[in-house]
């Protein structure tokens, strides 16, 4: 009995399986197990009708916010972000670069966490420098400005736009805050003071002027500081320059003497130390003033301070129509050289001609352009030294200095014609006197004036705007008191006197003259020999200029500044004519 069930069960199974098919069979052992027959078939239910579904609307790619979450959970912020994407939207450098960011975002939420500085690169350095960027109507040029400035390898600690008074003012503020920098804004209307503003708003030890039409390469900041760091004297460090915009080109100036050319641009690096010491945004530079540069690269550096140069074109300077290099280039030396606020040291040798002391002081009190005076006495009056000492201690200048040397004993009035002792003596005897103005004068230009000389007008001023940055001295005419022949205290190349006929009535060039009125460039003196008398037959004002002539000086004459000499009237040339 048991094999047959066995039997019945494997042929049910058989029959379940789909092997076998027997109805009868089937329905029986589903009925022993209580299943319902396979033709018992309930009645079909109608198919119920399933509506699609809807497509889903798909939610606008927040691709902004899953990469700012991404950087966050990396620890990135947005100023990096900023500096790294660059420009406006729709710069097609820009969606190469959002693209790049959006697959990194991407990949860091699939749980593949690559190195974000593959993308955005190693973090910046941040430097101790300021970069003061003025603007004058220059908005449509701030923002490719302060990219470059954002795009430094080293970046600054502190950046700030000064706005002079511009019409497109709101232009100017909406990209500074775009940018992220501070803004101020000035009714200057002059690029120095608005530097100074710019200097005076933040704190860094170095600061960057950087006018807002032009930009820097991504290392001029980083490559500026390296030359800064050679040396605790250098405190300006420039570069040449790449001319973009309406031209193009490189521009290297020499390293010459600052006082005579500039070459350092206007966007140089300089410490900020300096210029507090030197108290170069201090003066009363002109409003208008486009050369405004100059005149703080010189302060500073006649204050003992060097200057360095990076030779590379790490400056762009842009060239349009109103750029600095088209609008300035028409004008005088006078004009670009700030002269018309240079200080002044007014040197008075004095041998104790009494009678020419009170014409001598009211012609000196009457000058506005003397900052400083140096006295070289060599009186041997005693009432007379002390008459001018308190005078001197009235006069209301920035310095001055008395040196009280040995009485010359008259040799002032000898009759030094002819190359008797008198003469000799007297040409010795200069040079000691003049050889002091070595070390007592400081400023640039210095104006000499002898006690028995008396300068016209205005003299200072006429002479100064005859100066050019070749030359090293412009003299007013002075007549010789030993000669009744119309000679004046001037030579030719040849060392022949000069002859008041022969002259054109302007500004000409000369061999030499004399130091009754004379104005002289402190770093002409400097760079030539000591005063000497020249041997026995020398003239201690002719071996001078011929010194200073053959380091490639020139020495003018102004024919047009006649001075009084002695008792004498002014000659003037047409007068002599």
């Amino acid at each position: 009995m048991g094999d047959e069930c066995d039997q019945y069960e494997g042929r049910v199974r058989e029959i379940c399986e789909g092997k076998v098919y027997d109805e009868r069979q089937t329905t029986i052992w589903r009925a022993r197990r209580g299943l319902p027959s396979l033709t018992e078939r309930t009645p079909r239910q109608p198919r119920a009708v399933i509506a699609p579904k809807p497509p889903e609307k798909k939610k606008p790619l927040q691709l902004g916010d899953a990469v700012e979450r991404a950087l966050t959970a990396v620890g990135i912020t947005s100023e990096r972000v900023t500096a790294f994407l660059g420009r406006e939207c729709g710069c097609a450098e820009r969606k190469r670069k959002l693209n790049d960011l959006g697959e990194w975002a991407s990949s860091f939420f699939a749980g593949v966490h690559k190195p974000i500085e593959d993308i955005i690169g190693p973090v910046k350095k941040k430097i101790d420098v300021a970069v003061v960027v003025t603007s004058h109507n220059y908005g449509k040029y701030l923002t490719e400005c302060l990219m470059s400035v954002e795009n430094q390898t080293q970046r600054p600690a502190e950046v700030i736009v000064v706005d002079d008074a511009s019409d497109e003012w709101d232009t100017t503020k909406s990209v500074a805050i775009e940018r992220g920098v501070k803004y101020l804004r000035v009714e200057n209307r002059s690029v120095y003071r608005t530097r100074k503003a710019g200097l005076d708003a933040t704190s860094s030890p170095f600061v960057v002027f950087l006018d807002a039409d032009d930009s820097i390469e991504p290392t001029y900041l980083a490559d500026c500081m390296v030359a800064m760091n050679h040396s605790e004297k250098t405190a300006i460090v420039t570069s040449s320059m790449a001319k973009f915009g309406e031209a193009t080109g490189v521009i290297s100036h020499a390293e010459t003497n600052i006082e005579q050319r500039n070459w350092i641009h206007a966007g140089s690096m300089v410490r900020r130390l300096a210029i507090e010491t030197t108290k170069a945004f201090d003066q009363s530079v002109p409003g208008t003033q486009s050369h405004a540069d100059w005149y703080v690269w010189r302060t500073i550096l006649r204050g003992g301070w060097h200057a360095r140069k990076v030779n590379l074109p790490l400056y762009r300077y842009r060239i349009h129509g109103e750029s600095m290099m088209r609008t300035k280039s028409g004008e005088t030396y006078y004009d670009e050289a700030s002269l018309a606020t240079e200080p002044i040291t007014l040197v008075l040798p004095l041998s104790g001609r009494a009678q020419y002391w009170p014409r001598l002081k009211a012609w000196v009190e009457s000058q506005s352009r003397v900052t400083d005076i140096l006295v070289i006495d060599t009186s041997s009056d005693d009432a007379f030294r002390d008459d001018v000492k308190t005078w001197l201690m009235s006069r209301d200048v920035r310095s001055i200095k008395y040196v009280n040397m040995p009485p010359s004993n008259g040799l002032a009035d000898l009759d030094r014609r002819g190359l008797g002792n008198e003469y000799r003596g007297v040409q010795r005897a200069m040079p000691l006197i003049y050889e002091h103005m070595r070390s007592g004068v400081t400023t640039e230009f210095a104006m000499i004036v002898e006690d028995d000389v008396l300068p016209p007008t205005g003299s200072i001023d006429k002479l100064l705007r005859s100066m050019q940055p070749d030359v090293a001295a412009v003299s007013g005419v002075v007549m010789s008191r030993w000669s009744d022949k119309g000679h004046v205290i001037a030579f030719d190349d040849k060392r022949r006197i000069v002859n008041l006929s022969e002259s054109t009535g302007g500004v000409e060039p000369v061999g030499g003259t004399g130091f009754g009125c004379l104005l002289l460039r402190r770093s002409a003196m400097l760079a030539a020999t000591p005063f000497h008398h020249g041997g026995i037959t020398g003239n201690f004002d002719m071996e001078f200029a011929q010194c200073v002539r053959k380091l490639g000086w020139k020495w003018l004459i102004d024919w047009r500044l006649p001075c009084v000499h002695g008792e004498g009237s002014s000659s003037t040339p047409t007068d002599a004519k």
